[in-house]
C-alpha cells in the first residue's frame, strides 16, 4: 500500500509541477498587462496548498491540484484565433482567391522588394491565373540554423509568366517575435501568401541569407491545378475562419501536407521527416514524388539557390 501511496505522491508532484510550467507562460503571452505576475502568483499559491495538505488529505490534495490544472486548460482552450489584429506589416494580409473553370483571380497577394529582413518596398495585388497552363511545381525549403528544420514553399510555373508561390505563414502582430514557446501556446495565428519568387525567395536568399534549395517535382500538370486549387481554398478558408498556428501540428509543413491529400486516393504516411522539414525531400523522394533515381546528396547541392543563380 505505501508504494502505491508514494507513487501516486510522485505522480501529484509531477502534475503540480506540470501545471506551474504550463500556466506561467501560458499566463505570461496572455494574461491581460498588469494581471500577469498576479495570476501567476496566485496559480502557484493554489498549486502550494494543494502539495501542502497531502500528507493529511490526498484526496483534498488531488481536488485542489486537479481543479488548478482544469481551470488553466479550460482558460486555454477557451482561447479563440482572430483575423484581425495589429498584424506585421509582411503578414497584413492573407492571400484569398475565387476559381471558375481554369481561372483563379487572386486578391492579396504580397510583391514585396526586400531590401534587408525588415525593409521592403511593399505592394500587394491581385492576378488571374490560367491554372490550364501549369508546367511545373517546385518544392522549396529555407533553411536558417538547424538543416533539419526548414520553411517550406511550393511554387508554380505557368507557361508565358513568372512563377506564383505560395507560404504558409506564422501571422505574427506588429509588436510580435516568432517564438517557440509561442508557436505551442497559441500566440500566432496562420497566413497564407502567395507571391512572386523575387518575393519569397529574394527575402529568404539575400535578405536573410537563409540556405534554400530547389526541387522540381512529378506532379503533373492536372495534378498541379488540384494542389492550386487547394492552396485557394486554404486561403479562403482561413480568413472566413482564422486557426492558430502549432509550432508541431499546424505549421508550414502539416498544414501543406494535410491539402495535398487531394492529389491521392491513399491516405499520404505519417513520417517523423514531416515534423523534421528540413528533411521533407527525403520523404518526397519515398513517395515517388522527385525524379529521377539521384543520390539525395547530389539532389542536394544541385538543388542549392544563391544570390547569384536567381
Amino acid at each position: 500500500m505505501r508504494i502505491f501511496q508514494f507513487l501516486g505522491d510522485g505522480v501529484l508532484t509531477l502534475i503540480a509541477a506540470g501545471a506551474a510550467f504550463f500556466s506561467w507562460h501560458a499566463l505570461d503571452i496572455h494574461a491581460a498587462p498588469g494581471l500577469t505576475l498576479p495570476l501567476q502568483l496566485l496559480t502557484f499559491a493554489a498549486l502550494a496548498a494543494g502539495l501542502g495538505v497531502w500528507l493529511k488529505s490526498r484526496r483534498l490534495a488531488w481536488s485542489v491540484v486537479g481543479l488548478t490544472l482544469a481551470a488553466h486548460l479550460g482558460w486555454f482552450l477557451a482561447l479563440q484565433p482572430s483575423g484581425d489584429r495589429d498584424w506585421a506589416t509582411p503578414l497584413a494580409h492573407s492571400t484569398t482567391g475565387t476559381i471558375n473553370g481554369d481561372i483563379a483571380d487572386l486578391r492579396d497577394i504580397r510583391a514585396f522588394t526586400w531590401s534587408d529582413p525588415d525593409t521592403a518596398e511593399e505592394a500587394w495585388t491581385q492576378a488571374s491565373y490560367d491554372l490550364s497552363k501549369i508546367e511545373r511545381v517546385d518544392l522549396l525549403t529555407s533553411v536558417w540554423d538547424d538543416p533539419d528544420i526548414a520553411h517550406i514553399i511550393v511554387s508554380f510555373h505557368f507557361a508565358g509568366r513568372d512563377p506564383l508561390a505560395w507560404s504558409i505563414e506564422v501571422r505574427r502582430e506588429a509588436h510580435e517575435a516568432f517564438s517557440i514557446r509561442g508557436g505551442f501556446l497559441r500566440q500566432f495565428e496562420l497566413a497564407l501568401i502567395a507571391a512572386p519568387e523575387s518575393d519569397l525567395i529574394d527575402l529568404r536568399v539575400d535578405a536573410r541569407g537563409e540556405t534554400v534549395r530547389r526541387f522540381p517535382t512529378t506532379l503533373t500538370p492536372e495534378q498541379g491545378a488540384q494542389l492550386f486549387r487547394a492552396y485557394v481554398e486554404l486561403g479562403n478558408d482561413l480568413v472566413a475562419a482564422p486557426r492558430f498556428y502549432n509550432t508541431v501540428t499546424a505549421n508550414c509543413t502539416t498544414v501543406a501536407w494535410s491539402i495535398a491529400h487531394v492529389l491521392t486516393d491513399d491516405d499520404l504516411p505519417l513520417d517523423r521527416r514531416l515534423l523534421m522539414s528540413g528533411r521533407l525531400p527525403e520523404y518526397l523522394e519515398a513517395q515517388g514524388v522527385l525524379p529521377g533515381d539521384i543520390p539525395m546528396a547530389e539532389r542536394m547541392k544541385t538543388a542549392l539557390i544563391t544570390p547569384q543563380s536567381q
